[in-house]
This record gives structure tokens, C-alpha cells and sequence, in this order.
């Protein structure tokens, strides 16, 4: 809703504030790899995690689960850059994902406080974006 899409390949989607409203956010990637197939972009997902998560510890999320999102998980991101944000009050998370034949990786930089469930709704409108280019 306050996002725009600042910059746009066909793998990677920069978004940034409209109006230097959204204090929570600093930085928003949205990176997609196509693949031939639902089962290739999973194997992608299982063989670069490590490379993908930023070697982040993974965030535990009970019972959290999106709809049309398989092997979802979230990821603290890399200690390096996490602890190089901590002076400035921001936090990174992953979260990695696979849709249809799409593999999904999100770069969020946000606000200490907040959680990785902040952005439930930033993660519900990529599923939506994906499955409607099937349309």
C-alpha cells in the first residue's frame, strides 16, 4: 500500500517508500528465479539455503504457514550485516520460499522491534503477484 516498485528486472524487484511514510522498513527485495518446474526450484532452494539465508539462524515460526508457499522459512540474515544495522536500530530478515515454479527469496531490513510476522501481508501479496502471472 505505501510501497513502490523503485526498480525492476525479471528476477528482482527493488521496492521503496512512496512518501518517507514507512519508518519501519529501509530496505524491501523481492527476488524471483523462474525455473522449468515446481520440483527445480525446490531443489534450488534446498541446495543454496545456506548461500540463500545469508547463513542467518532461522527464525522459528510455529504454526506459520502460507497458503501457495512451500518449504517457507525465515532467516535472521547475515551476522555480519545484522550486527553492522544494530547501531542504527535495524534488524535484516530472509524469507525464502518456493511458488509454483518460482523460487522466492524477500530481503527485509526493518526496525529492531518488530517481528517477522510484521510482514505477513508482504509475503501474502508476492504468493498473489506469483500465481496471477500463471493467469
Amino acid at each position: 500500500k505505501y510501497m513502490q516498485l523503485a526498480n525492476s528486472t525479471s528476477w528482482r524487484h527493488i521496492w521503496s517508500d512512496i512518501d518517507d511514510s514507512v519508518k519501519h522498513v529501509m530496505q524491501f527485495y523481492d527476488i524471483r528465479l523462474k525455473f522449468d518446474s515446481h520440483k527445480d526450484a525446490m531443489k534450488f532452494n534446498k541446495k543454496y539455503l545456506g548461500l540463500n539465508s545469508e547463513f542467518g539462524d532461522k527464525i522459528k515460526l510455529p504454526g506459520v504457514k502460507y497458503d501457495g508457499a512451500d518449504a517457507f522459512a525465515v532467516y535472521a540474515g547475515s551476522k555480519v550485516y545484522s550486527k553492522m544495522m544494530e547501531p542504527y536500530g535495524f534488524q535484516i530478515f530472509c524469507y525464502l520460499f518456493v511458488v509454483d515454479n518460482y523460487f522466492v527469496k524477500l530481503y527485509i531490513t526493518c526496525l529492531k522491534e518488530y517481528t517477522p510476522d510484521k510482514f505477513q501481508a508482504y509475503v501474502t501479496e508476492t504468493i498473489k503477484r506469483i500465481q496471477a502471472l500463471k493467469k
